[in-house]
């Protein structure tokens, strides 16, 4: 079957979106929604594509990186936060595009702020922090409402002070059960690309090989150059959602 050029450049989106939140570990799909939102207005689309794939592609990283999962941490969310998934993931149905278009904007330029802090002026946690069950329920309200919550729990992750192959781990785990719980909440959008298997089959291959790419040049590629390309993208991507 034939792709359109849209579909393709969807496509080559999405697995350059995979291949940097690999190696960055933050801003792959809030940088899939703004560059996408070029192509395709109702960022509610690129949601369900990015959920759908998305899928495979924690399934495989959690499965790859499974012996460093922090199941306290885990045990948490599942009791703070998913339940808040869900809430935002319902609700996310009963906003307009525009006004979800203009959140994932604001989301973008608020995550673009908290980067600017300092690492030693960021907040630390502990597991018997009273501010962990709050930051958790945020998280997984603002998952669920907007679809990509993730540079919050990225901080929590950070301020839990996680070593690199727990923090990639107990993420990769986290993301997983936060989109199976979303992901059929945001099947309802009516759209020709929900039900275009071979162009859904392709992103689900892709974000797969993406990981796997992306993992490989984790070590190789300076994580500081993308980190700087991706706030860049973001930027700009904030900018043309929110106009």
């Amino acid at each position: 079957m034939e792709f359109t050029t849209t579909e393709l450049w969807l496509t080559l989106l999405h697995t350059a979106a995979t291949i940097i939140s690999s190696i960055t570990g933050f801003g792959g799909m809030l940088l899939f929604f703004g560059l996408g939102s070029f192509l395709l207005p109702d960022v509610k689309v690129l949601l369900f594509l990015s959920a759908i794939s998305g899928w495979f592609k924690v399934l495989t990283s959690a499965y790859l990186f499974r012996a460093d999962i922090q199941w306290p941490i885990v045990r948490r969310t599942l009791l703070y936060g998913f339940p808040f998934t869900a809430v935002g993931a319902y609700l996310n149905g009963f906003i307009s595009s525009r006004l979800f278009q203009l959140l994932i904007g604001a989301f973008i330029l608020l995550f673009l702020l908290s980067r600017s802090f300092p690492p030693h002026r960021r907040p630390r946690l502990t597991l018997q922090s009273p501010a962990l069950a709050p930051s958790l329920g945020v998280w997984g309200f603002i998952s669920g409402l907007v679809g990509a919550g993730g540079p919050i729990i990225v901080a929590i992750m950070q301020a839990l002070s996680l070593p690199k192959r727990a923090f990639v781990a107990t993420l990769q785990l986290l993301f997983l059960i936060s989109i199976s719980i979303k992901g059929p909440f945001y099947y309802h959008v009516p759209s020709p690309y929900t039900d275009n298997l071979p162009l859904i089959s392709l992103f689900i291959v892709l974000s797969i090989l993406g990981s796997f790419i992306g993992k490989a040049l984790n070590d190789r590629l300076s994580e500081s150059f993308f980190q700087k390309l991706v706030i860049t993208l973001l930027f700009i991507s904030a900018i043309n959602l929110l106009l």
